[in-house]
């Protein structure tokens, strides 16, 4: 059998990325040449054996390496929505918090629909237990849109509504062909009676039209680019991998003890209890000690950490909070030493410092 035969007998076993493919070749023209410069045919013998030997070595690591790594495509809507980089990633994919539904789709699943002509796909999720971000792409609006553009939908898991869902405006861009967008969620206990989790769970998103956005905020002032009907519907894949502390620290003198904490790289959720001097007063809860930074453990600090969240009353507990909040980037929890809380209303949000928060430490 002839070295190169050899080679093509390999690589028809294994699928190898065109770019491992070059370097194999760029290598073994190298170690050629330099084969063909050696006079003694014993130590061509031995030298031919080597490469061969080198070869194998290299093809079985590229392959395993190939193989153990699941390839994710990244949602152009999604990469804005987190400002991703290498490392972001690197957290969402090994944690499997990073999703392509279409890698996992059952036969029920419906990832892509079309309508008009236009077509809205799922194209990735970004999710933990109680939160997620759903990456869509939509095509074939060159006769329809120009401009910032919307979708008007509907969300539901397990056929129920969610409280606090919400979508990102986009544009059409119409020499890629495609615009990218998401929706936003953010699951509540409160929605669906004993859910500790929204990993697997049915998930729909029924769509009635594309709005343009140059008259909101009313809903009457709806002017579509497009009307009509589009239905998603696949179940919900994430990641559970979560930091928790249980503890009893007071929020400086505000009456209010953070009794509890959970953390995901996109998420945090919170619980509290307070006082009598506070009262069963979201509003006063809420509004005056607010969660706004993260601290992390080489001393560095993120202000205006979170972004979509909301706060209340756990369900039929009078003085016990809640606060839950997806984070405005990926944030490793391994990585976090304390959360701020605004001291007073208002602080320079422009320029803010430590001494303008409650600095509560996370000790495990």
């Amino acid at each position: 059998m002839s070295f190169e035969v050899f080679i093509e007998e390999i690589k028809s076993d294994n699928e190898i990325p065109e770019v491992v493919d070059l370097g194999i070749k760029e290598a073994l023209g190298s170690l050629t040449k330099k084969n063909n410069q050696i006079n003694s045919i014993n130590s061509a013998i031995n030298y031919k054996r080597f490469v061969m030997a080198f070869t194998v070595v290299l093809v079985c690591v590229f392959t395993l390496s190939v193989s153990a790594k699941t390839f994710i495509y990244w949602s152009g809507g999604i990469e804005e929505r987190f400002i991703l980089d290498i490392f972001d990633k690197d957290i969402l994919e090994n944690g499997g918090f990073a999703v392509n539904p279409s890698m996992t789709k059952g036969e029920a699943d419906v990832l892509s629909a079309d309508c008009n002509g236009v077509v809205i796909s799922v194209t990735q999720t970004i999710s933990d237990s109680e939160n997620t971000v759903i990456g869509l792409q939509i095509t074939g609006l060159e006769d329809y849109a120009k401009g910032e553009l919307m979708l008007d939908c509907e969300v539901l898991i397990d056929g129920k509504k969610l409280s606090h869902v919400s979508g990102h405006s986009f544009i059409y861009d119409s020499d890629k062909g495609y615009g990218d967008t998401y929706i936003e969620i953010l699951f509540n206990s409160g929605d669906m009676d004993d859910v500790e989790s929204i990993i697997g769970k049915r998930i729909t998103i029924d769509i009635k039209g594309i709005v343009k956005c140059d008259n909101f905020p009313t809903v009457q002032d709806y002017n579509y680019a497009v009307e009509g009907e589009w239905h998603l519907e696949w179940s919900l894949s994430g990641g559970e991998e979560k930091r928790e502390w249980s503890m009893s620290k007071k929020i400086g003198d505000t009456g209010i003890t953070l009794i509890y904490a959970r953390i995901t790289p996109i998420s945090i959720y919170l619980r509290f209890k307070a006082d009598d001097t506070v009262g069963a007063s979201v509003e006063g809860f809420g509004e005056k000690h607010d969660l706004y930074g993260i601290k992390f453990v080489d001393g560095t600090i993120k202000y205006d950490a979170i972004s979509e969240g909301e706060y209340g009353l756990v369900f039929e507990k009078d003085y016990d909070y809640y606060m839950k909040y997806n984070f405005d980037n990926i944030i490793n929890p391994e990585d976090i030493s304390a959360l701020l809380f605004i001291k007073e209303v208002p602080i320079d949000y422009m320029n803010p410092s430590e001494e303008d928060f409650y600095v509560i430490e996370l000790n495990d």
